[in-house]
């Protein structure tokens, strides 16, 4: 293997009457003399020291963790990274070297986290901070030579709002929560914005076109893909938002998630829905699937959503089947003999 750059070091590996020898320079030139020097010294008989061998420790996972958290810093996801790193090194243990990670310890993870009753997907999101970390370690030298591999996630259910729910969980809010939770719940399903988003909302978010439709931005600074997103405000919310824009929030300053967690969870309670999956979260989805049915437009949903990725979008036509039977028609409709 000899001399090669690994990171911002270099790597020097030989092999020498069946011992292997491996160190980590700064510079190529003192890695080959390195070698050659270890060669000449084992043919002619003579010990190798600790000074020549070199007594570089590999770095620990408490090491690697440290870089992770710098490279964190100032991040959207960063204390669930830091979360999750930590729940990694409490496994494995900080003074654990990282280059010895492999599939041994892989699957001793994955087996680790399943039994705690955690899902695929956030098993993933805890193996992409080791895999961070991982990184990290081998821009600065270590041998890493094992890639994280990713879980296939189950699909899952996209559940969305029936109008018979939308109407008793919003009259449901407004009697029991008050009239601001209810308003927020019509902001989110006219919207589709994720519930951290819609928190962040701001006043000067909000903006009139020349046309005087209401327009809100979503900045990049909050959004899951980094990239902002601008829509018009439907009818329905617009009043809500303009009467909302004195103060420093548009929504309460006090609120958080488990604000709006915990009221959309009494009201679930008081309607005796029973389903798991009817959370906040579905008003984003119901917003995604009366987009698609409404228009059959696949690109103007993912735009509206911020979506990243078009597959991600693609979900939503599992659910909207007529959405797929219109392109059949319109594909059916060349072959219609013309009267």
């Amino acid at each position: 293997m000899a001399t090669r750059k690994r990171g911002n070091k270099w790597r020097t590996e030989f092999i020498v009457e069946g011992q292997r020898y491996v160190r980590y320079f700064d510079d190529e030139g003192e890695g080959k003399a390195w070698e050659a020097y270890v060669r000449l010294q084992v043919a002619r008989g003579q010990p190798l020291h600790d000074d020549v061998l070199g007594g570089d420790k590999p770095m620990t996972l408490g090491e690697a963790f440290k870089l992770a958290c710098a490279a964190w810093e100032g991040t959207k996801n960063r204390k669930m990274a830091v979360s999750n790193a930590e729940d990694v090194m409490a496994f494995l243990g900080k003074d654990f070297p990282v280059a010895k990670v492999g599939k041994v310890e892989f699957d001793s993870l994955v087996k680790h986290f399943r039994n705690r009753d955690l899902s695929d997907s956030t098993v993933n999101r805890k193996m992409a901070s080791l895999s961070k970390m991982m990184s990290l370690a081998a821009e600065h030298g270590e041998p890493i030579n094992f890639k994280i591999k990713i879980l296939k996630e189950p699909e899952g259910r996209l559940r969305y709002l029936t109008p018979e729910e939308e109407v008793a969980v919003l009259q449901d809010l407004q009697e029991n929560e008050g009239g601001v939770y209810a308003d927020f719940v019509r902001v989110g399903i006219d919207t589709g914005g994720r519930l951290s988003e819609l928190l962040a909302m701001e006043p000067r978010w909000l903006r009139k076109d020349p046309q005087g439709r209401l327009l809100l931005t979503f900045p990049a600074r909050v959004t899951k893909s980094a990239k902002s997103r601008t829509i018009p405000v439907p009818a329905r919310s617009v009043d809500i938002l303009l009467n909302r824009m004195d103060g420093k929030q548009v929504w309460p300053e006090h609120w958080n998630q488990h604000t709006i967690t915990h009221a959309w969870a009494r009201s679930r309670s008081r309607l005796q829905i029973s389903d798991p999956e009817f959370v906040f979260h579905a008003c984003r989805h119901t917003c995604a699937t009366r987009l698609l049915q409404k228009t059959g437009n696949l690109v103007l949903v993912r735009d509206w959503l911020g979506h990243s990725d078009i597959r991600v979008t693609t979900r939503y036509t599992k659910v909207v089947g007529d959405t797929l039977l219109a392109g059949a028609a319109a594909l059916d409709s060349f072959h219609t003999p013309s009267t």
